[in-house]
């Protein structure tokens, strides 16, 4: 009976993201100020691309990234998904969240002109698996990473490798990456973490003070 509840509460919060998805999804971004006891979550999402449509470059711009969140709010749980685009560099930041547990679920992003593609996680034996898949994005998540009551949540820099099959070849995690070459080894990347990205970009915000 547990079970069947909670994937019903798992498909009522998919179901009512979806319909306000895009409220989420404006390219521009504003800095807020800080909330009392909310959070703000940063993190950056990096992908090279080996051939797929003849494109062999890193994509980090304008990026839709997929987190999800579960919070405990007045003693009462809570999972909520957003989608956030990335700024040129590929970073992310989303603003006055509760604390709590964060995941980059998952991603979607444009090849050359109008090639569009989508990462996802998923799990297998409490393992998380990243796939491409060809399905729209959900928020579903089955092994949640340590709760966090940090004003600052920092959730690293994914990396992703697409071959030309088109199949994800590759995926990590970095703190931060410092004039280093990963599979295109004619680029090399130098990726602050997110949150020594973000405290230099906005040095006078109340976020990083």
């Amino acid at each position: 009976m547990r079970k069947i509840l909670t994937l019903g509460i798992m498909s009522v919060v998919a179901l009512v993201f979806t319909n306000c998805a895009g409220t989420q999804m404006s390219r521009e971004f504003v800095l807020e100020e800080p909330q009392p006891g909310m959070s703000v979550v940063v993190g950056a999402v990096l992908i090279e691309n080996m051939g797929l449509d003849d494109y062999y470059r890193p994509i980090k711009k304008y990026i839709n990234v997929v987190v999800v969140g579960r919070t405990n709010v007045n003693g009462e749980e809570k999972t909520q998904g957003y989608r956030i685009y990335t700024d040129e560099n590929g970073y992310f930041m989303l603003q006055n969240v509760p604390p709590g547990s964060y995941i980059v679920k998952g991603c979607e992003f444009t090849i050359g002109i109008s090639t569009t593609m989508r990462i996802t996680a998923e799990w297998e034996a409490n393992r998380r698996v990243d796939r491409i898949t060809d399905q729209e994005l959900n928020y579903i998540v089955r092994s949640w990473p340590p709760e966090s009551d940090s004003k600052v949540i920092n959730k690293d820099i994914h990396y992703y490798l697409i071959d030309r099959t088109p199949r994800l070849a590759a995926s990590n995690v970095f703190p931060a990456l410092n004039d280093q070459s990963l599979s295109l080894q004619e680029y090399s990347y130098t990726m602050p973490s997110p949150v020594d990205y973000f405290k230099k970009k906005y040095p006078d915000s109340g976020w990083f003070k």
